[in-house]
C-alpha cells in the first residue's frame, strides 16, 4: 500500500531511510520517529540542517496521519508550516506527532523535534489529503 513504508518489516524505505530516520513507536494518531546527526545531515554552521528538519517532521507527522484509524489511508501533505525555535547540535533527534483533527479527506497533524537533551529544536503543523477515502 505504501511506497515508502514496508509494513511487514515495520521500517522506512526510500528517501526515509535514505535521510536515516528510523520509526520508535505508532499507535493510532501518534508517530515517534529518531534520526541521529550524521555528518549528512549538517548544514553549515554544523547543526541539524532545515531541511533534514523538514523532513523528519512531514516523515513523522505523514505516518500518525496514515494510520491514525482502524486501517491505514495513505495521504499526501498538503501544506506545512515549521518553526524553527532552536540549532540542533546534539542528537538523536526525536519527532513526536500527533492527529489532532481528522476527517474524511483531510487530517491536521502536530510535530515537534526534541534534541538529545529533550530540548524542543523544532514545532510545526501539518495537513495533509487522504487521497483514498
Amino acid at each position: 500500500m505504501s511506497p515508502y513504508f514496508d509494513f511487514a518489516a515495520s521500517r522506512f524505505v526510500g528517501f526515509t531511510a535514505l535521510c536515516g530516520i528510523r520509526l520508535e513507536t505508532l499507535e493510532p494518531g501518534f508517530c515517534r520517529c529518531v534520526m541521529d546527526l550524521d555528518e549528512k545531515h549538517l548544514n553549515p554552521q554544523g547543526a541539524l540542517h532545515g531541511g533534514a528538519v523538514a523532513a523528519l517532521m512531514d516523515v513523522c507527522a505523514g505516518t500518525a496521519a496514515i494510520f491514525n484509524g482502524d486501517k491505514p489511508r495513505m495521504a499526501v501533505t498538503r501544506s506545512a508550516n515549521v518553526h524553527y525555535l532552536r540549532a540542533g547540535t546534539k542528537g538523536p533527534f526525536r519527532a513526536e506527532a500527533r492527529v489532532i483533527r481528522a476527517g474524511r479527506s483531510m487530517a491536521y497533524v502536530r510535530v515537534e523535534i526534541l534534541d538529545g537533551d529533550d530540548r524542543l529544536c523544532s514545532d510545526g503543523s501539518f495537513e495533509y489529503f487522504y487521497t483514498e477515502s
